[in-house]
């Protein structure tokens, strides 16, 4: 049976940091690049003279230093044999695909409702690896000592001290240019060259697929994607059968799954805010009074949080309200504010998907 459900979301916005002042002895090239436009940054210590002492991939220090990540590839091998094998890696989530479908019915009194689909049959998953090839081939290494104007598309809370972020790389989308500060790349080992790929790449395609306006999920992924952390396709942990939810707005921003499974309701979530998930997002509450729960009657409140699995959103708390009343359930979830959102689920048989 076709149900009405009301989902509240909130999303906090991460502080901001006022960087450490320009190095010295350098020349600016290009104008400050826009939403079109993006490039990797790098934590970059500097001598008395300008010159470049060391330089880290700002993706990596921050996953280091805030997440404690710890490098889990092979690092021993040329840059691009390592960006490859992560390349492949990150595929497996399937980055740049939605696998969902949506179709709008009007009935005979012009209604109309829309609904989300689960697509069948095979579907090959190669999106970082096609890009990271073709970003390889777009490189041009600007001359010493000229430097690039912060995109500013970033928000990092830390920087070491006596060391300043600096514009590491610009892709320049309409000429198809992947411009790269030679000084401070040649201070780069083979895992943050490697990693600065790996980040052009996949910001690049967020620009397109989902009009990705700062890098700051890109930063989080790349530093992730260096662990022995393994991308999972959510959809292929679907049972036969789930009730599919989408919000009702155009755009359907919010896509999800719920099933249940012994005494838990879990939650798959497909796209979350108008972006499609890079790592296999999902939640679980208890089944007892939930909005699957068809025992649950009368007019009982129940309310349930749970860390949500999803590690590039760093395990948001959710929590999720059942109200049964006279006229049916009230459902919603959220995470610390209070817009709602409503959203229409449907219960189906799920297809066959065979990932190549």
């Amino acid at each position: 049976m076709k149900k009405a459900l009301l989902i509240s979301i909130g999303l906090s916005l991460l502080s901001t940091v006022a960087l450490a002042t320009n190095p010295r002895n350098v020349r600016y090239l290009l104008p400050q690049g826009g939403v079109s436009d993006g490039g990797g940054s790098a934590v970059v210590c500097r001598a008395a003279d300008g010159s470049v002492q060391s330089a880290e991939l700002l993706d990596l220090f921050e996953g280091r230093i805030i997440n404690g990540h710890v490098v889990g590839v092979d690092t021993a091998r040329p840059y691009m044999e390592i960006a490859r094998e992560v390349a492949a890696k990150i595929d497996k989530g399937g980055v740049g695909h939605d696998l969902t479908g949506v179709s709008r019915i009007t009935d005979s009194s012009g209604t109309i409702t829309t609904r989300i689909s689960l697509r069948g049959g095979d579907i090959s998953l190669d999106s970082m690896k096609w890009g990271l090839e073709a970003a390889a081939k777009m490189v041009r290494m600007l001359p010493e000592g000229v430097a690039l104007k912060p995109v500013s598309d970033y928000n990092s809370p830390i920087v070491p001290k006596n060391c300043a972020v600096e514009q590491l790389a610009l892709f320049q989308d309409a000429p198809n240019r992947l411009l790269i500060v030679s000084d401070i790349w040649n201070k780069l080992d083979a895992l943050n060259k490697s990693a600065l790929m790996i980040h052009e790449t996949l910001y690049r395609t967020l620009r397109f697929s989902d009009k990705e306006a700062d890098s700051n999920r890109t930063r989080l992924t790349v530093a992730l994607a260096f662990t022995s952390y393994q991308f999972e396709l959510g959809r292929m942990q679907l049972p036969a059968r789930v009730h599919l939810c989408n919000s009702t707005d155009l755009d359907m921003n919010y896509r999800f799954a719920l099933y249940a499974s012994g005494d838990q309701v879990h939650y798959e979530f497909f796209r979350f805010n108008g972006k499609f998930g890079l790592t296999r997002e999902t939640f679980k509450q208890p089944l007892m009074g939930s909005i699957l729960d068809s025992r649950a009657t009368g007019s009982t409140v129940a309310v349930h949080s749970d860390q949500m699995n999803a590690p590039i959103l760093e395990n948001p708390l959710f929590y999720s309200v059942t109200n049964w009343g006279a006229g049916g359930p009230v459902f919603m979830i959220g995470i610390a504010g209070e817009q709602s959102i409503l959203v229409s689920c449907y219960e189906t048989e799920v297809p066959a998907l065979t990932v190549k």
